[in-house]
């Protein structure tokens, strides 16, 4: 929002705190009553950003938890998890302990290759991003659709039926 403030030529406390309050969706008005009652009459806008970040952000427990679980590779480049992780952790990890929770969800055969670089974040996010570009096509995998059993019974049976029917 600040930078959002300053390109739009908004600089007073009053216009930033009318702003942020008119912008918030009633039921967090209702959520923030207290917070909003209680402003003082100097700072308000320091004030309420303060109290409407501690209020939606996540505990360290929760963002620990989607560390651990909940950010999967999926179809981001390598270095695009690293870093979305590296949000999410905050402070409460560092680096090694990171780069050691994001190798793990790599593809099997560029682990290694990542696991063994060193350097800075954007050294080893680019060499991670170079491995998995490299094997993505041999990583595609063939599904074969077996032919489910019951449902090939049943279609003979039908089958059977419908001829008895029929007369054939």
């Amino acid at each position: 929002m600040d930078f959002w403030f300053t390109a739009s030529g908004i600089n007073t406390d009053k216009q930033k705190t009318a702003t942020i309050l008119a912008a918030l969706d009633p039921n967090v008005v209702g959520q923030l009553l207290d917070v909003i009652t209680s402003m003082p009459q100097q700072d308000k806008y320091e004030f309420i950003k303060t109290k409407i970040i501690a209020h939606f952000a996540d505990s360290e427990q929760r963002r620990l938890n989607r560390l651990l679980s909940e950010l999967p590779l999926g179809d981001k480049k390598p270095s695009e998890l690293f870093y979305e992780m590296k949000r999410v952790a905050g402070n409460t990890l560092g680096e090694a302990a990171l780069k050691g929770l994001w190798t793990k969800r790599l593809p099997e055969l560029a682990q290694p290759v990542v696991a063994a670089s060193s350097g800075t974040a954007a050294e080893f996010t680019k060499i991670a991003d170079s491995v998995v570009d490299a094997i993505a096509p041999s990583q595609i995998c063939r599904v074969k659709a077996e032919p489910n059993s019951d449902i090939t019974q049943l279609r003979a049976a039908i089958e059977e039926l419908s001829k008895r029917e029929c007369g054939l």
